[in-house]
């Protein structure tokens, strides 16, 4: 699990002047995601975010997909005062004889 925490600066106009001001610290997560092969498409979903899951016709195109579905996710959890579920899902490969 990595967070990461940045700073995010906005300019606050005040009496005409302009003053940088440190508005929040977001922390940034990184959730596993995990894309299956269908039959004419791919398909992606976020275990750690339920519901939250997309499509696409390339691996590229459904990177991109998962990408803007968790950004559209988290936003409306916290729009509805939802608490944001931390990553905690594990993904490994294993190797085995077939």
């Amino acid at each position: 699990m990595n967070t990461d925490k940045k700073l995010l600066l906005v300019p606050k106009v005040l009496f005409g002047n302009v003053f940088l001001k440190i508005f929040n610290t977001l922390s940034y997560m990184k959730y596993a995601v995990i894309i299956e092969k269908g039959e004419k498409n791919y398909s992606a979903y976020i275990p750690d975010l339920p519901g939250c899951v997309s499509t696409g016709d390339t691996i590229e195109e459904i990177k991109k997909n998962i990408l803007e579905a968790v950004e559209f996710h988290i936003q409306g959890m916290k729009e509805d005062g939802e608490p944001i579920p931390k990553p905690t899902t594990l993904s490994d490969y294993i190797e085995v004889a077939a």
